[in-house]
């Protein structure tokens, strides 16, 4: 049995991959304070989506803080049976707006380069294990 706990982290391990200036698309409004709601998840090499990310969600508060639900992903045999788990934690954004660092209470810190940040849409990209995603995110 093999168990994945923390699937949003599966957002948030993704993203050491770097972005130059040119690559970003950075929106009119870089406030990622709110609440946002996970509604794709690709492989960048495949292009396929990423299986059992329903109900991702994110809050992100004006203090530096977040609050968020995650799956818990548990693989026995050829059932797959997810179970929704709080997360809450710590953020900052970096100086120039195109990083995001996470810190998970009782977890881990683990960084997000932002693709495009607008009033209603963020996509982070990163890597995750030897996988190159893309999240993108809706603000509720």
């Amino acid at each position: 049995m093999k168990k994945i706990v923390a699937i949003i982290f599966l957002f948030v391990t993704v993203f050491v991959v770097s972005c130059s200036k040119e690559d970003n698309n950075m929106g009119e409004s870089n406030s990622v304070t709110g609440r946002w709601v996970l509604q794709e998840m690709i492989e960048l090499n495949t292009m396929k989506e990423v299986p059992y990310t329903d109900g991702i969600e994110y809050t992100f508060k004006a203090d530096e803080t977040f609050t968020g639900i995650s799956v818990d992903i548990d693989f026995d045999g050829s059932d797959v049976v997810t179970k929704k788990i709080a997360i809450s934690g710590t953020y900052v954004l970096s100086d120039n707006g195109q990083k995001i660092t996470i810190r998970q209470n009782g977890g881990q810190t683990l960084v997000f380069d932002i693709y495009d940040l607008t009033s209603k849409k963020m996509i982070l990209r990163g890597k995750f294990q030897n996988f190159r995603v893309e999240t993108t995110f809706s603000k509720k």
